[in-house]
């Protein structure tokens, strides 16, 4: 192996991690503005529609690539079936349903907030189910963590002070003296 080929793999892998970036932002504020924008639609028939679509893109580019049927196979869908794999399934769906709940009534920053903080609690659970130890690179990523939610859960200051905006007109009274009026 070369390492001409090295650098352009790898430049095609942040590529390709660029814009697996770039597609879940666009889909979170898509998905957001949708569950704000359309408040007379239930939430749950939105859900609906996002998973069906969701079913349909799938299975069009299995389709695409020939392989729907064979993935609907019953030897490809018996290890989905499987005690470890299906509960994954089961909770990464109501990751999604929960998630459309949390944008339709907060916004998308806290979301980040919320799934950065689920960093501590991988961190902590790792260690206590799995004995895995927490080394200096995962401390050094919980704390960059604990730095950005600290950063996003201040308050925002406004940019510009808002000042009392004032007019003052002069009127006459009745003997035809004038006095200033303050309009706010």
């Amino acid at each position: 192996i070369n390492a001409e080929y090295m650098g352009a793999t790898w430049g095609f892998g942040m590529a390709m991690i660029a814009l697996q970036i770039a597609c879940g932002v666009f889909a979170s504020v898509f998905n957001e503005t949708l569950l704000k924008k359309q408040a007379a639609i239930p939430v749950n028939l939105q859900n609906v529609f996002m998973y069906t679509h969701s079913i349909a893109c799938n299975a069009a580019a299995l389709g695409f690539r020939g392989q729907l049927l064979t993935s609907l196979s019953p030897e490809n869908l018996n290890p989905i079936m499987s005690p470890y794999v299906l509960p994954i399934g089961l909770v990464l769906a109501s990751i999604g349903i929960v998630t459309s709940w949390f944008l339709k009534y907060l916004d998308s920053v806290r979301k980040g907030i919320a799934s950065a903080l689920e960093i501590f609690v991988d961190a902590g659970m790792s260690w206590l189910i799995f004995s895995i130890p927490v080394g200096i690179t995962t401390a050094l990523a919980t704390l960059l963590v604990a730095a950005g939610v600290q950063m996003y859960s201040r308050p925002v200051e406004a940019a510009c002070p808002v000042t009392e905006l004032t007019e003052t007109r002069t009127e006459k009274d009745d003997k035809g003296n004038g006095h200033d009026t303050r309009l706010v």
